[in-house]
């Protein structure tokens, strides 16, 4: 499997404070999975210690496919945080973490928060956002998970993780006046 991440491909503990402003891409060339995450490809763990990515920001776009020429049609997955969750029986926690860029997959595991998750009913959400009209948080969910929130961007500006006192910065598109 292939995986590529804004700040780490594949990971194997938590993850806090982290913010992204590159688009993240990968493509799946065989017949292996590919994963794309706009903090981590995966966060992955055998050891039966449950995994934490907490007060993350994503503002790059992050893709997952597979080319038209590759009849192998592999799993591939992007998420705005995550592109792959694979924990022993303990889950991941996912915790107030944006997402502010596009998510796009050739399959069905595309999420603004994460792509796939293989064991969705032992994670714990809590307070992620992706913005409006943005796709799903999550690419495949079970046992209706509430991953987070849609919020405006807005809103989403105004409630991003501080570390101490340090701000997390953010450019938007449009001009702002003052001083």
């Amino acid at each position: 499997a292939e995986y590529v991440g804004g700040i780490v491909g594949q990971s194997v503990s938590s993850v806090a404070y982290c913010i992204n402003n590159g688009a993240v891409s990968v493509s799946a060339t065989g017949i292996y999975p590919a994963y794309a995450g706009g903090i981590c490809g995966t966060n992955a763990t055998w050891d039966g210690n449950a995994v934490a990515v907490q007060n993350c920001v994503n503002n790059g776009d992050v893709s997952a496919t597979y080319t038209i020429e590759n009849t192998n049609k592999p799993a591939v997955g992007a998420g705005g945080i995550l592109g792959y969750i694979s924990t022993n029986n303990t889950g991941a926690t996912l915790k107030n973490n944006f997402n502010f860029g596009t998510i796009e997959s050739s399959s069905e595991y595309a999420g603004q928060i994460f792509g796939q998750n293989n064991k969705s009913s032992a994670s714990t959400y809590a307070g992620n956002y992706g913005l409006e009209n943005n796709g799903n948080l999550g690419g495949n969910v079970v046992d209706n998970a509430v991953v987070g929130t849609i919020d405006t961007e807005e809103n989403m500006l105004i409630n991003q993780p501080t570390l101490g006192t340090q701000v997390v910065g953010y450019q938007t598109s449009e001009a702002k006046e003052g001083n």
